[in-house]
């Protein structure tokens, strides 16, 4: 039996001709990264940089850091002393954290807390020094609080003006999306990508091998699938399942948008409109690149039809 290898190998070396596009399977790291360096990787090789939000504001990743150090309320946690984090105040001038060990005496059904440390973001400094200081509230407890000032310091750094792994993943389906990618498998992130964009799909691979480092986690293989009656015959099952699972996602959130009260805005109205008609084009872009008719659930079709004149009808 051929190795995986030996068959990529053989499918690489067909003529395009016979080619129905690539199977691909990602994953992405939970790792935040540069979103600079992730905007201008894109934008270099000619796909949407814009798919990448600005750069946030320090002060976001500030509080992040400092809700990070909480202790999470599960039930794994049993009882005992847990961190307990609170806003206090947040102006033109300061962001201010408080810190507190909370002692959880089940046995006689109180809790004793006990204040201990002020996290402090001075929007002053923010780009210029570091924007980051604490006061020790009560200095027997100096230690452990230098250990929690120590983890949200290290949290702050690793994800200051970053995207996490989640954005990027979400950045990734939505190029999947603009280049005609079909999910394969509704637990792993594979992708059918017809041929005609294995160009884009290419550029992709490469502007995130750029931004992760090699030890990274990142994985990011293609294998070309032969146009031959049984690949595609699972091609056009799976932009049918797509499509229909795309147009009920589609159809709840307008039901739930019609359930209240009230006018609905145009941009909604706009917004839920160009899904639908994305749906409708992805279905009959792949029948003519298949050569086979993909058909939709009509009454699917039907009813979202129906629930956006409804919409229509309440623009404000």
């Amino acid at each position: 039996m051929p190795t995986i290898d030996e068959m990529k190998l053989a499918l690489e070396n067909l003529d395009p001709m016979l080619v129905a596009g690539m199977l691909t399977n990602t994953r992405i790291p939970d790792a935040p990264i540069d979103g600079n360096h992730l905007r201008s990787s894109l934008n270099a090789r000619g796909l949407n940089g814009a798919l990448v939000p600005a750069t946030r504001n320090e002060l976001f990743d500030f509080q992040n850091a400092c809700r990070s150090v909480a202790t999470k309320r599960g039930k794994n946690f049993t009882g005992g002393v847990r961190v307990e984090v609170g806003e206090v105040k947040s102006d033109a001038t300061e962001c201010v954290y408080q810190i507190t060990h909370a002692t959880v005496d089940k046995q006689n059904r109180v809790i004793d807390h006990a204040k201990e440390m002020r996290v402090v973001y001075s929007k002053g400094f923010a780009a210029r020094h570091d924007p980051i200081s604490v006061e020790i509230i009560d200095p027997a407890n100096a230690q452990t609080m230098e250990l929690i000032e120590q983890r949200v310091r290290a949290h702050f750094a690793a994800h200051k003006g970053k995207q996490p792994g989640a954005k990027v993943r979400a950045i990734v389906r939505d190029i999947f999306r603009s280049i005609d990618g079909t999910r394969w498998s509704s637990s792993n992130s594979v992708w059918f990508v017809p041929v005609e964009h294995a160009q884009e799909l290419a550029k992709l691979q490469s502007a995130l091998r750029e931004v992760y480092p090699a030890d990274a986690g990142l994985e990011f293989d293609t294998i070309p699938l032969p146009n031959i009656a049984g690949v595609t015959n699972i091609v056009q099952d799976k932009v049918a399942l797509n499509a229909r699972s795309d147009a009920e996602k589609l159809l709840n959130e307008i039901g739930e948008r019609l359930s209240k009260p009230g006018a609905i805005k145009q941009d909604s109205f706009v917004r839920v409109a160009e899904d639908r008609r994305r749906i409708s084009d992805y279905v009959d872009r792949m029948s003519k690149r298949l050569g086979e008719e993909v058909s939709l659930a009509e009454e699917t079709m039907k009813l979202l039809d129906a629930q956006l004149m409804e919409m229509m009808a309440r623009i404000a």
